[in-house]
């Protein structure tokens, strides 16, 4: 596992500087879009960063840049030789040696590596464990249980579809991961708050508060345990899967939301032939307790997380598909989803109001 930088205590001011000095470096997914000279929007390279790092990392190595040289660095997960680091300010390059964010690669005589992943979107920056290393002829995958995953597609599919309604001025993040729901959303509200049963993510979430200046503050808890003063008017929620999505909504939403205030979850579900719609199928399963009301099942036909009908029955997954990761495994899925008569997977945000 990532080692999460924080063997000493936190400095705000140097996670702020650090966010200032990358932006200074013009270290940003956009730049990187236009450099790489890319097809498609540039959140496309954050929704599948495994696969651009494999394609590009070579052909961006061959620039010589700040920007080159902070993307493979924190992006894509490469190796850089230590002697292109003369090329960082000054300032950026103790920084990272004082937060002990690089380190010499093992694999490579006079490179280094960083330890942690860090991505923009928006303008803001968000630090993470990292997913992979890439070491030249492949990745080296580094999933496992208790990671702080990246800003990534689902992070993004969530973000697109948040709204504010007025006058809502308290936020609340469920399982706020690197805390971009609320990093990016903050601006907006009086009151900001995330939580996250794991510590790793909380912790980061914390780090990329001060790297944004941005006054959210976090706890380590699940949604069963979480006690706040008072309900949030706005609750957004990027759910795991679907069974904790329903579990949050039939048991935990109408302990956290205010009275007249909006929930907003996403998840991911399949559709069977006899289901009808998403809608229907949603309201099939979905137990709402009273004074919970599902206003809007709001599909997204175009999320890596979603099968159509069409791709179904034809048994095939769509190129930027991320329902299943290992392409050893697709054949496999494909073969179940015809056995359990699914004929649609579908990744929407839920819409809840409190009455």
């Amino acid at each position: 596992m990532n080692v999460l930088p924080l063997s000493q205590p936190v400095d705000p001011g140097r996670w702020r500087a650090l966010a200032a000095y990358l932006r200074e470096a013009g270290y940003g997914t956009k730049a990187l879009h236009e450099v790489l000279a890319l097809d498609g929007p540039p959140e496309a390279i954050l929704a599948d960063v495994a696969r651009c790092s494999l394609i590009n990392l070579n052909r961006l190595a061959k620039q010589t840049s700040t920007l080159s040289i902070t993307a493979r660095l924190f992006l894509l997960c490469g190796a850089v030789p230590a002697r292109e680091l003369v090329l960082l300010k000054p300032e950026l390059r103790e920084l990272l040696r004082e937060l002990d964010l690089i380190r010499p690669d093992p694999r490579t005589p006079e490179s280094v590596r960083a330890r942690v992943a860090i991505t923009e979107y928006a303008g803001r920056y968000f630090c993470s464990d990292r997913l992979f290393e890439n070491v030249g002829d492949g990745l080296d995958l580094r999933v496992s249980e208790g990671i702080c995953m990246p800003l990534h597609a689902s992070s993004l599919e969530l973000l697109s579809t948040l709204r504010k309604r007025t006058p809502a001025e308290s936020f609340l993040d469920v399982g706020c991961g690197t805390g971009c729901q609320a990093i990016v959303f903050a601006a907006r509200y009086d009151k900001v708050l995330g939580f996250d049963i794991n510590p790793r993510c909380t912790a980061y979430a914390s780090i990329n508060s001060l790297m944004n200046k941005v006054p959210a503050t976090y706890q380590t808890c699940g949604w069963r345990d979480f006690h706040a003063e008072e309900p949030f008017q706005h609750v957004a929620f990027n759910a795991p899967d679907v069974a904790t999505a329903f579990a949050f909504i039939a048991d935990g939403c109408q302990r956290v939301l205010a009275p007249g205030g909006l929930a907003q979850v996403l998840t991911s579900f399949e559709v069977g032939a006899r289901d009808g719609d998403a809608s229907d199928a949603v309201r099939r399963r979905l137990r709402l307790p009273d004074g919970l009301e599902l206003a809007e099942v709001a599909a997204n036909a175009d999320s890596p997380f979603a099968l159509s009908r069409r791709n179904v029955a034809e048994g095939r997954l769509p190129r930027n598909s991320l329902l299943v990761p290992n392409p050893s495994q697709r054949a496999g899925y494909l073969r179940s989803l015809a056995e359990r008569g699914v004929v649609e997977v579908v990744s929407a945000t839920l819409s809840l109001q409190r009455r």
